[in-house]
């Protein structure tokens, strides 16, 4: 099927930052594990760790344990995770790259390419048609007050896309989203994912994934108030929303 990964998290009513979407198995591609939820929110509050940091899942980075704002930590690479959110003047993490899968089947074994950055492949193994599995860039987690994890990138997965024996196709991988630290502009929300995508043949196909939304944020805290919101960014995941007030962005896995 084709759809999208794990959303980011945000921050519950009650405190607790939430975790990152769990994401989508890559199989039968492997390792089955592929495609990172999203990255763990974190929350601006006073507390005690454990409590009011979110976790990330399958890729994901988590958020920050308060009061240690930077204590977040990026989306792996190559899984497509986003990148945890952070609090009070820490860093938003970076979102992990994405990665693609092509397989194909000749006379004796399946063929199974792996792309862990962009490239060119050309078809000199005579294949017709491809399996796949493209997973985009996840997104940047948010800062501020609090902020929400970054989006997972998006995932597509299928069969039966036509290639052409003897052509050249451009493959690329999507980067993660860019970190942001408090007072970035744009406001500070993490950066979106970047689309992962495989082009080329005759006549030209495209197929491929948008990268993930950055986490929103619920606003500076340079004078001591929360100041001003942004919700997640929309994305191949949604980036999460940085409090109860505000939203998660919207899923568009595909390009």
């Amino acid at each position: 099927g084709e759809t999208a990964t794990g959303s980011g998290s945000g921050n519950t009513p009650a405190g607790k930052a939430g975790d990152g979407g769990v994401g989508q198995i890559g199989t039968p591609f492997t390792p089955s594990t592929i495609a990172g939820g999203g990255g763990g929110g974190s929350y601006g509050n006073t507390g005690t760790a454990p409590h009011f940091h979110g976790v990330g899942k399958n890729g994901g980075g988590d958020g920050a344990v308060h009061p240690s704002a930077d204590g977040a930590t990026d989306g792996t690479v190559n899984t497509g995770g986003g990148g945890g959110g952070s609090s009070r003047g820490g860093t938003g993490k970076a979102g992990g790259s994405g990665l693609m899968f092509i397989k194909y089947k000749n006379k004796i074994d399946n063929r199974v390419f792996t792309f862990n950055g962009s490239t060119i492949w050309k078809n000199s193994f005579g294949a017709k048609s491809i399996d796949y599995l493209i997973v985009a860039g996840g997104g940047g987690g948010g800062t501020g007050y609090s902020g929400g994890g970054g989006g997972a990138g998006g995932v597509r997965i299928g069969s039966g896309f036509t290639v052409t024996p003897g052509q050249s196709y451009t493959i690329t991988i999507g980067g993660g989203g860019t970190a942001r630290a408090r007072g970035s502009s744009p406001a500070a929300t993490g950066g979106n994912g970047g689309g992962s995508s495989i082009e080329g043949g005759v006549p030209i196909q495209h197929l491929g994934a948008n990268g993930g939304g950055g986490g929103g944020t619920s606003g500076d805290t340079s004078n001591g108030t929360p100041t001003g919101t942004a919700r997640g960014q929309s994305g191949g995941s949604g980036g999460g929303g940085a409090s109860a007030k505000t939203n998660s962005g919207i899923g568009k896995a595909l390009t």
